[in-house]
């Protein structure tokens, strides 16, 4: 009788789909951590590669140099344009090139900025 008894409740646990579900995620936990044991090295080796990977992205950014860029610009197009395109226009008439202007050509341009 107690046979029978504990045949029931076998099969009373084996019936309940709630225990299934649950041995379910205990075994893809137990798998996930088997295959995190076997590839331990290749993982964390990939994580250090993705840190690295990360830590040149942000240093590339702080190399921007666009507001410098900016400032330099508007520095030469403010200030020093005008002395230099009289000190060009004074070579430009000592080497007798009177053809050209200044007017047409970008002053930035010929800084090259």
């Amino acid at each position: 009788m107690e046979e029978l008894e504990t045949k029931a409740q076998q099969k009373e646990k084996n019936a309940n789909p709630g225990a299934l579900d649950e041995l379910k995620k205990k075994k893809a936990e137990l798998e996930a951590k088997n295959y995190f044991v076997e590839r331990k090295k290749e993982i964390l080796d990939h994580l250090a590669l993705l840190k690295k990977i990360h830590q040149y992205e942000e240093c590339i950014e702080q190399l921007t140099t666009t507001a410098v860029t900016r400032k330099g610009n508007s520095i030469v197009s403010s200030g020093l344009t005008e002395r230099f395109s009289d000190t060009l226009t004074k070579e430009l008439k000592a080497l007798g090139v009177h053809h050209l202007s200044l007017q047409s050509f970008d002053v930035l341009n010929l800084l090259g900025s």
